[in-house]
């Protein structure tokens, strides 16, 4: 699959219920990174032309800083989650994305993409951002 094959696509994440809604918690830096993010991972997409791609990816800032203030995420798991057929030549591409630890994004370097991904499923890991979800990468088993 090409680049093309990806032309049409969203990011989508949950955030929990206790988060403010978006025009209040962009005025706070501790809850604005994950659209301030989401902003930045869309215009890096539209600016290069390039693509997120068909099975997972993993984005980071350049010295692994954390995403946010107070925030101990240091990178992003990009992953095809659903896919809508619209018709024959169209689709549109539903990428859900989580953020993950420094000792997960090591992992992902170390054991590789689908090793992480497997880990996160079996750890039960929530699809909305959960900031004091358990750090899977303490542990390599």
């Amino acid at each position: 699959m090409g680049a093309e094959d990806f032309r049409y696509a969203e990011l989508v994440t949950q955030l929990p219920s206790t988060w403010p809604e978006i025009e209040i918690g962009l005025r706070d830096e501790r809850t604005a990174w994950p659209i301030l993010w989401l902003r930045q991972i869309a215009e890096q997409v539209i600016a290069t032309g390039d693509w997120l791609g068909d099975v997972a990816t993993v984005i980071a800032n350049e010295y692994l800083k954390p995403l946010g203030p107070g925030c101990r995420f240091v990178a992003w798991l990009i992953y095809v989650r659903h896919e809508i057929r619209i018709n024959r030549k169209m689709r549109v591409v539903l990428y859900s994305w989580m953020p993950i630890y420094q000792e997960e994004y090591d992992l992902e370097r170390k054991h590789g993409i689908a090793f992480l991904a497997e880990k996160l499923v079996r750890g039960s890991v929530p699809d909305a951002i959960d900031v004091k979800r358990p750090n899977l990468g303490l542990s390599e088993k």
